[in-house]
C-alpha cells in the first residue's frame, strides 16, 4: 500500500520547524498599545506626521480601477450590491463613482445637496467664559481662517453618495511642532483604500498597513482620520450610501436612454422592405439587402429590375413619450432620495414658486440641517478634538470647543423682548451667550478701545465715586451713564413716594406703575445727561462748570420729557384709584372705573345701544353692541403700540393671591364666543392677558382657589354658576395670544 499521507505530514512538520513564515502560514495582525481617542482608536504620535494612507504603486492602494458600468445589467448590478455587503465593496465605490459622471440628475441633485451643507456659516462656539476654554476656541477660530475648509468639506460630504468618507490628517513634523500650533493638512482618500471588518462590519481598517506593504488590513490610528458617515438608513454603513438605491435608478434610466436613442435614430424614416424572387442567389439578396439598409441615409440605391423595394409608414403610430416619461419619474425619485423634494428640481406643475415649492424647501432644510449637524459633529470629534489636545492638552473640565455648521441660532425681537423682561425683573443672564447668540465677539479691552454705551438702567460702571469727588475732570460715556441712572433713580425714588402720599400706605398698585414707568425714564434722560456731559467736558475748573451748567439748562430738549411728565398723571390717577378700589374689588361692586384702568391714545368708532356708529374719545371705554343693540362686550382692538390702542388693566387685585381661578368670557374677532378657566400662579397676569385679547370683553372673575372640575379627564370643564366654563390653554402675557390647551396637565400655569 502506498502512504500518500507521509509527505504531507512532512511537509507540515517542515513547516512548523522552519523560522522563515510560508505563504500558508496566516500572520497575526499587529495590535498597537497606547492612548486612545474617543473611538477607541489607538493614538500612535510616530505616524502622525506621515502620510500612512497615501497611493501606492502597484500594492492595494493603487488609484488605477477598471470601470464596472461596461455592460451593466440588473444581474450584475445585484451581484456588486452583495459582494458590498459581504466585505468586498471597491466595486460599488467605483460604480457610485461613475454614476456621478455618467448620471448629470444625480450629480447636479447630490451637489445641491452637498453645497446646501459646505456653504453654510462656520462658527466656533467655546465650551466656557473660563480661559482655557476660550484659549481652546480661539486656536480653532485661527486654524479655520486658512480658508481651505469649504473644499475640503465638500470632499468630506462624498460620504452622502457611498455612505462615509475618509480625510487623512497630516500633523506638522520635526522643529515645526514647537514653532508653531500643530496644525494638520486635510487629504482626501478613495473608499477604495479602506475595508470593514468582517466581524462587525463597521469598524474600518486600512489596506496595505501603514507602510502599504501589508497582507492584511490594519486599525486606523487615532487622530489620524475625519471618518464621516453618512448613512440614509439603519443598518451597515456600506447599505446606507445614497448611491445604492440610486444605482438602480441609474440602470433602468440607461437602458430606457439607450432605446431612446435608437428609436431617435430613426424616427421618422419609413420601414424599407425588399422582395426578390424565389430565384435570386444569395448574391442578389445581399445586394438587395444593402440597397434597403443604404436608402435609408443616401437616399439612393441600385437594384436589378426583378427586385422590388417598398416603403411602409409604421413609424407614424410611434412615439418616443415613454421613454421621456420614464426618464422623467426616474429623475423624480432620485431627486426626492438625494434633497428630499422635487418642487425646486423638476419642472412640474405647481412647483418651483408656488406654494407647493415652499412646502418642499421647507423639507429640504430639514435633510440640510440634519447634514450640518452630523458634520458638525464628525468635525468637533476627528478635527476640533485631536488639535486641542495635541496643542494645549486635554482641559480638565472635559469640554471642548464645539464647530457649529448653519445660519447661527440668534434671538427674534419676541426672544429679545422677553429676556429683558426677565432681567427687568431681577433675573441674571450671562453676557457672553448675548453675545454669541447676536455673533459678536468679546470686547477688547484698553484705553483707546471704543465701545457703545448703554442707554438702559441698571448699568453699573467702576468710577462714579471718582467723577463725583472731581468735578472738575470731564465725564467719560461709563461715567455719564452712571451719571444718568442715579438721576432716575433720584426721579423715581421721588415718584414713588409722592404716589404712595397720595391714598395711605403704599401699596402694591403704586410699586406696578413705578417700575413700568422705570423703563420710559432711561431714555428721556439720555439726551439731559449728554447735554450736561457736554458742558461739564467743557469746563477747566468748578466754577466754570456751574456757569455752563446753568447756560445749558436754558438749551436741553424737554419736549420729550414734558410728555413723560404727563403720562405719569395717569399713573398717579391709577396709584390713587388703587387706594380706594379694594373694597369694591371685594365685595364685587362698583363702576368701570372703580375696578379697572383703561387707556387709549385716540378716538375710536363703535356701535351703541341704539345700533348706531358712535365715536368714543381719548380714554374712553368702548363698550360695543351689535346693530339690533344687544350688548358684546368692552371692544379691544390692536396690540400694544405706541399709540397703546386699548390698553386696559385691573386697578388691584385684594390680597395679592399667589394662586386662584380666573374665569375669562369674551367673543373672538371671528365672532365665536368662548367661556374659559383657567388655573394660575400669576393671577393678575393672566387677568391682565385675558383682558388684553382682541374681542369683545364679557366677564372676568377670580377666585382664590382651583375651582373644581366635573371630573378629573384633561377636557373636564369648571362648573361655576350653573355654567360650563372650559380649561383654556396657556396665555401668553407678552402678546395676549392664547395657545392651544395642553393634554394632560390638571392645573395650567401662567408664566409672566
Amino acid at each position: 500500500m502506498v502512504d500518500f499521507l507521509s509527505p504531507i505530514k512532512a511537509l507540515f512538520a517542515g513547516a512548523k520547524r522552519s523560522e522563515t513564515p510560508r505563504a500558508f502560514e496566516l500572520e497575526s495582525r499587529p495590535v498597537a498599545e497606547g492612548p486612545l481617542d474617543a473611538e477607541g482608536r489607538v493614538i500612535d504620535k510616530a505616524v502622525l506626521a506621515q502620510e500612512i494612507a497615501a497611493p501606492t504603486f502597484g500594492g492595494v492602494r493603487s488609484i488605477l480601477f477598471n470601470g464596472v458600468t461596461g455592460g451593466l445589467d440588473p444581474f450584475k448590478l445585484q451581484r456588486i450590491l452583495n459582494s458590498a455587503v459581504q466585505g468586498q465593496a471597491d466595486e460599488f465605490y467605483q460604480l457610485a463613482e461613475e454614476m456621478e459622471e455618467k448620471y448629470p440628475h444625480y450629480q447636479a441633485t447630490l451637489k445641491t445637496r452637498k453645497l446646501a451643507v459646505t456653504q453654510s456659516e462656520t462658527t466656533v462656539e467655546a465650551a466656557g467664559d473660563d480661559p482655557r476654554s476660550q484659549k481652546d476656541a480661539e486656536l480653532i477660530r485661527e486654524y479655520l481662517k486658512r480658508g481651505d475648509l469649504e473644499l475640503e468639506m465638500y470632499d468630506i460630504e462624498d460620504a452622502q453618495g457611498k455612505g462615509w468618507s475618509a480625510t487623512e490628517l497630516v500633523w506638522p513634523e520635526g522643529t515645526a511642532r514647537l514653532k508653531y500650533p500643530m496644525l494638520p493638512r486635510l487629504k482626501t482618500r478613495p473608499q477604495q483604500f479602506f475595508q470593514f471588518d468582517q466581524v462587525d462590519g463597521e469598524t474600518l481598517l486600512l489596506k496595505g498597513g501603514v507602510v502599504g506593504t501589508s497582507a492584511l488590513p490594519v486599525p486606523l490610528p487615532g487622530y489620524k482620520f475625519i471618518i464621516r458617515r453618512a448613512a440614509g438608513k439603519t443598518g451597515l454603513t456600506v447599505r446606507g450610501g445614497l448611491a445604492r438605491s440610486v444605482a438602480w435608478a441609474y440602470l433602468f434610466q440607461n437602458m430606457a436612454l439607450k432605446d431612446w436613442v435608437i428609436l431617435a435614430e430613426v424616427y421618422g424614416m419609413p420601414v424599407r422592405i425588399g422582395k426578390y424572387d424565389r430565384n435570386a442567389t444569395e448574391t442578389d439578396r445581399n445586394a438587395l439587402l444593402n440597397a434597403v439598409v443604404n436608402i435609408g441615409t443616401d437616399a439612393a440605391a441600385i437594384i436589378p429590375n426583378s427586385m422590388v423595394i417598398d416603403f411602409v409608414d409604421a413609424m407614424a403610430s410611434a412615439s418616443p413619450d415613454v421613454y421621456k416619461a420614464l426618464c422623467e419619474y426616474l429623475d423624480q425619485q432620485v431627486s426626492k432620495l438625494v434633497l428630499g423634494q422635487t418642487a425646486t428640481t423638476d419642472a412640474t406643475s405647481g412647483g418651483l414658486g408656488g406654494s407647493q415649492g415652499n412646502v418642499h424647501n421647507d423639507v429640504r432644510q430639514d435633510y440640510q440641517r440634519a447634514d450640518q449637524r452630523a458634520l458638525s459633529a464628525t468635525l468637533t470629534r476627528d478635527l476640533v478634538i485631536p488639535i486641542i489636545v495635541l496643542n494645549h492638552g486635554a482641559p480638565p473640565s472635559g469640554l471642548y470647543p464645539v464647530l457649529r455648521l448653519g445660519q447661527a441660532e440668534t434671538f427674534t425681537k419676541e426672544q429679545a423682548d422677553m429676556i429683558y423682561e426677565f432681567v427687568d425683573r431681577g433675573g441674571s443672564v450671562e453676557l457672553s451667550i448675548i453675545g454669541d447668540k447676536l455673533g459678536l465677539p468679546d470686547a477688547p479691552e484698553g484705553p483707546d478701545v471704543k465701545l457703545l454705551q448703554p442707554r438702559s438702567k441698571g448699568v453699573q460702571v467702576s468710577g462714579a465715586d471718582n467723577a463725583a469727588q472731581n468735578p472738575d475732570v470731564g465725564l467719560s460715556d461709563a461715567k455719564a451713564a452712571t451719571a444718568m441712572n442715579a438721576a432716575s433713580n433720584r426721579i423715581l425714588g421721588h415718584l414713588k413716594t409722592a404716589l404712595s402720599s397720595v391714598g395711605g400706605p403704599q401699596s402694591d398698585a403704586v410699586d406696578i406703575a413705578v417700575q413700568e414707568m422705570a423703563d420710559e425714564w432711561t431714555p428721556v434722560m439720555a439726551p439731559l445727561i449728554d447735554g450736561l456731559e457736554a458742558a461739564l467736558a467743557a469746563s477747566s475748573s468748578f466754577e466754570d462748570a456751574k456757569a455752563k451748567l446753568l447756560l445749558a439748562l436754558d438749551t436741553l430738549p424737554d419736549t420729550e420729557l414734558t410728555a413723560l411728565l404727563a403720562r405719569t398723571r395717569f399713573a398717579a390717577r391709577r396709584g390713587r384709584r388703587a387706594m380706594t378700589s379694594e373694597a369694591a374689588m371685594a365685595s364685587n361692586t362698583g363702576t368701570f372705573q372703580d375696578l379697572f384702568i383703561f387707556q387709549r391714545a385716540r378716538k375710536a368708532p363703535f356701535i351703541g345701544a341704539n345700533g348706531r356708529i358712535r365715536e368714543a374719545a381719548v380714554d374712553e371705554p368702548r363698550l360695543d353692541f351689535n346693530i339690533d343693540g344687544e350688548p358684546l362686550g368692552l371692544l379691544i382692538e390692536g396690540r400694544e403700540t405706541s399709540l397703546r390702542a386699548d390698553l386696559i388693566g385691573l386697578a388691584v387685585l385684594p390680597g395679592a393671591p399667589t394662586y386662584g381661578t380666573v374665569l375669562h368670557d369674551y367673543i373672538r374677532p371671528d365672532g365665536v364666543r368662548e367661556m374659559r378657566a383657567i388655573y394660575s400662579f400669576d393671577p393678575a397676569a393672566t387677568i391682565k392677558a385675558c383682558l388684553n385679547m382682541v374681542g369683545h370683553q364679557r366677564r372676568i372673575a377670580f377666585f382664590p382657589q382651583f375651582l373644581t372640575r366635573s371630573n378629573m379627564t384633561a377636557t373636564a370643564p369648571v362648573r361655576y354658576g350653573g355654567e360650563s366654563w372650559e380649561m383654556a390653554g396657556l396665555v401668553l402675557v407678552d402678546t395676549h395670544t392664547a395657545l392651544e390647551a395642553a393634554d394632560s396637565p390638571d392645573t395650567l400655569m401662567i408664566e409672566a
